[in-house]
C-alpha cells in the first residue's frame, strides 16, 4: 500500500518494483488527487487508487499488507501513535513500513507562508504541520509493536525553484490549496524575494536544497528484513 498517494507518481514506481505478481493500493483523501490519478494512470493492471486516509483505509487491522509505504505524510497526522498501530495492525506477520517524513520544517517554508500571506492565512497554514522530533516517531513505532531496523535521517531535499511562478505553485500544491497565490500582494513578493538576490539586486534562482529527511525501515512480527527495498535510495 501506498499511504497518502497523491497524485500516483509514486505509486506507479512502487507498481513498476513489485512486477505484475504483485499488487499496490494507492490511497489517499483528498477525492480530487484519487481521480487525477485514476484517470492518469488507468492502464497499470496491478495498481489501483482509493479514498481512504491514515485512520480509514481499505484492509485496515486485516493483516494482509507486504508492506506500506509512505512518503511526505507522517507531518500531518497529530495523532502519530495511532497511525503506527494502523499499519502494524494491516501487515502480514514480518510485514514492513518505508516512511519518509519531515521532523522540522525547512526555514524557507515558514519564511514564505509567514512573509507572503496575510496573517490569518499564514496561521491557518501552521495549524496544519504536526511535525514531531524522531525520537518521539522512533518511540510512537516502537510501541506499535515494530522492531526498528533502520531509522536516521539525511539531507534530501531537492527545492530548487527556476521562477517566482514555480515556487507560488508549489506552496499552493504543498498546502492542498490553503496557500492563495492571489493574496500575494507585489510587497510582500518584493520582501520576500530580497533574500534571494545575486549582487546585482537580480532574482537569482531559488535553490533551497538542504531538507532533512527521515527515513524508516522497520519490520512487524519476529521476522527481520533481509535487504533494503529499493526505492529508498537513489
Amino acid at each position: 500500500m501506498d499511504l497518502g498517494c497523491g497524485t500516483g507518481e509514486l505509486s506507479v514506481y512502487l507498481a513498476e518494483l513489485v512486477g505484475p505478481e504483485g499488487k499496490v493500493i494507492a490511497v489517499d483523501p483528498d477525492k480530487g488527487r484519487i481521480q487525477l490519478a485514476r484517470q492518469s494512470h488507468s492502464g497499470i493492471k496491478n495498481l489501483s487508487f482509493e479514498e481512504g486516509s491514515a485512520a480509514n483505509f481499505p484492509g485496515i487491522g486485516s493483516k494482509s499488507y507486504d508492506i506500506i509505504f509512505c512518503n511526505l505524510v507522517l507531518h500531518w497526522i497529530s495523532d502519530k501513535e495511532q497511525v503506527f498501530k494502523s499499519m502494524f495492525d494491516s501487515l502480514k506477520v514480518g510485514g514492513r513500513i518505508a516512511i519518509q517524513y519531515g521532523d522540522d520544517p525547512p526555514p524557507f517554508l515558514f519564511k514564505a507562508f509567514k512573509e507572503l500571506s496575510p496573517p490569518e492565512n499564514a496561521e491557518r497554514i501552521f495549524q496544519m504541520f504536526q511535525y514531531e522530533w524522531k525520537a518521539k516517531n522512533d518511540q510512537s513505532c516502537s510501541l506499535a509493536g515494530f522492531e526498528i531496523v533502520s531509522s536516521y535521517e539525511t539531507l534530501g531535499g531537492q527545492f530548487v525553484f527556476e521562477n517566482t511562478e514555480e515556487l507560488l505553485k508549489w506552496l499552493w500544491s504543498t498546502t492542498l490549496g490553503v496557500f492563495d497565490p492571489s493574496l500575494v500582494t507585489k510587497e510582500r513578493l518584493q520582501r520576500y524575494l530580497a533574500s534571494y538576490t545575486n549582487e546585482d539586486g537580480k532574482t537569482a534562482c531559488l535553490d533551497l536544497r538542504g531538507v532533512r529527511r527521515i527515513y524508516y525501515l522497520p519490520t512487524a512480527g519476529y521476522q527481520k528484513a533481509k535487504k533494503r527495498p529499493p526505492f529508498l535510495y537513489k
